[in-house]
């Protein structure tokens, strides 16, 4: 699939980054981790780097399965690399990295359910804050659908999210993040 996702990170590493996201949307996790951490090798400044490994750390979003406490420790330390490093870039990037963080903060007093709230409010923010971050849109649906209550017999955050992705897999039928 076709992913593009703007970074501000050394010339040549967009390229290696669109294709990092890609493996991350297909649940590619371990490939994921490589590529990240290659880019984050090649440019230590490159903030989203370390987002996509805090990303990654927490696995598949819709198995409602907190990572261990080590990829926890892990994950916060990545998120907080972020956005130390975002805060020098762009507002989008920073909020990439905040959405990162608001699942990694306070992990030992908050149980995975609700750090996973905290993670889809920020994705939601960040989404209203940048409407033309395709990106943003795609991973706050994905949060939106894995913290649906099981009992929710509606489906009302499914359809809420399928309503909103549907417009983009028209136009980006090659996008692995849509296509799911």
């Amino acid at each position: 699939g076709k992913v593009t996702f703007a970074v501000t990170c050394a010339p040549g590493i967009q390229p290696r980054f669109e294709r990092a996201v890609a493996m991350l949307h297909s649940f590619w996790f371990d490939a994921a981790t490589t590529a990240f951490t290659e880019i984050a090798t090649t440019d230590s400044m490159c903030a989203l780097a370390y987002w996509g490994r805090a990303i990654t750390l927490m696995g598949n979003p819709m198995t409602r399965v907190a990572p261990n406490a080590e990829r926890t420790q892990q994950g916060l330390a990545f998120a907080q690399r972020a956005v130390a490093l975002a805060a020098k870039q762009s507002h989008r990037e920073q909020m990439y990295a905040d959405a990162a963080l608001a699942y990694y903060k306070d992990a030992g007093a908050r149980d995975h359910a609700s750090r996973m709230k905290s993670h889809e409010q920020g994705w939601d923010a960040l989404r209203r804050a940048h409407p033309e971050d395709m990106e943003a849109a795609i991973f706050y649906a994905r949060t939106l659908v894995a913290n649906a209550s099981p009992t929710d017999m509606t489906f009302a955050q499914q359809i809420t999210a399928a309503e909103s992705m549907q417009p983009l897999f028209d136009a980006h039928p090659d996008h692995p993040g849509l296509a799911h």
